[in-house]
């Protein structure tokens, strides 16, 4: 009873890039479960291959993994790496709290970053600075070299009214041309469009106020 409620208790959790989905029956001794790798390739994996560090990946990425993280961890491009992680995670996890405005939009990562850091790295190059992170020109299309940069959030806002044409006051305008209410971050209207909210309800629907920590 001990043994099946541990094995229980991986469902949801994350090792490497894997993240346990289901049990799916036993390999031999060991009972083996469904995983999804943040490239989006599910594989079965032993249970204890999981817990113990053997398999931190899928087939495609599994021989990458040791030497990525170690090129991201070894050198100064632990930023870079954590951002290309994270593209990942909102393309492919579905329960990543972005992958709604990303995966579930059909946004994906090309072929050459899927699973290999050191040619995204090569393509991006360094960060300019900590507080970039990774635009796309397009914000409808792919992560992939011709529509990826390293901007500011204040420049993926400002790009991202630029290319968005909306209905305001019976007119047809620039988002980049609608003023925004007090109380209305930038960032929050940019998540509401981004799913679908109609521009009059993104304005003026209020943010909600988190609860303090005791």
């Amino acid at each position: 009873m001990h043994r099946r409620l541990s094995a229980l208790k991986l469902a949801g959790q994350k090792f490497g890039l894997l993240i346990a989905i289901r049990r799916a029956g036993r390999l031999g001794r060991n009972a083996a479960w469904l995983c999804r790798c943040d490239c989006g390739e599910e594989v079965i994996v032993r249970s204890d291959r999981l817990t113990g560090g053997q398999r931190k990946a899928c087939a495609v990425n599994g021989h990458r993994w040791q030497v990525e993280r170690e090129l991201a961890l070894a050198t100064k491009f632990k930023s870079e790496y954590a951002s290309w992680r994270r593209m990942h995670e909102r393309c492919y996890n579905r329960k990543h709290k972005r992958y709604k405005v990303y995966g579930r939009r059909g946004i994906r990562v090309c072929k050459e970053w899927k699973g290999n850091f050191a040619k995204f790295l090569e393509d991006m190059g360094p960060k300019p600075g900590p507080q970039h992170t990774i635009e796309r020109d397009n914000v409808h299309g792919h992560y992939e070299k011709n529509n990826c940069r390293w901007a500011t959030r204040a420049e993926q806002y400002r790009n991202l009214q630029r290319s968005i044409y909306v209905m305001h006051e019976g007119e047809k305008k620039l988002l980049l041309d609608v003023p925004i209410p007090e109380g209305i971050s930038a960032t929050a209207l940019r998540s509401r469009l981004a799913i679908g909210w109609p521009l009059e309800k993104a304005l003026t629907t209020p943010l909600r106020k988190h609860k303090a920590r005791l």
